[in-house]
């Protein structure tokens, strides 16, 4: 089977930090032996790249491939034939459903809370219209 991860908020937190829920399953599809793709929407850059390439590294993932949409995720998901994706964006996965592939949310409200009151110092406002 082949199964992308999103990288930001669904591998990583904005701190760098990673997101052990989702690693776990990443884990568990290395094991099984899936192909295992990173699409993330950001735009390339080598910078970008690297962060994600240490990331991997430093969590001891391996992945077949990373790719920047730079915009939506599904054309990219469809040209790869992925039938399963992990994310948090719940435009994205509504999105990606409407094409018949698989989707996990990954959107977890107490981690998204935590992770922005480390960015900011604030609380999130109408955290009810998040995912």
């Amino acid at each position: 089977m082949i199964v992308s991860f999103d990288f930001d908020f669904t591998l990583s937190f904005s701190d760098n930090s990673p997101n052990t829920d989702t690693i776990k399953e990443f884990r568990k599809h290395m094991d099984k032996g899936d192909t295992i793709l990173i699409v993330t929407s950001r735009h390339f850059s080598k910078g970008s790249e690297k962060a994600i390439f240490d990331f991997l590294e430093k969590h001891e993932l391996v992945a077949n491939g990373i790719f920047h949409t730079g915009g939506w995720k599904v054309r990219t998901l469809l040209a790869l034939g992925v039938g399963k994706h992990f994310d948090d964006d719940k435009q994205e996965l509504e999105r990606i459903e409407k094409f018949g592939i698989e989707t996990v949310n990954c959107f977890d409200q107490e981690l998204f809370r935590i992770d922005f009151m480390k960015q900011t110092g604030m609380e999130p406002e109408n955290m009810e219209d998040m995912n």
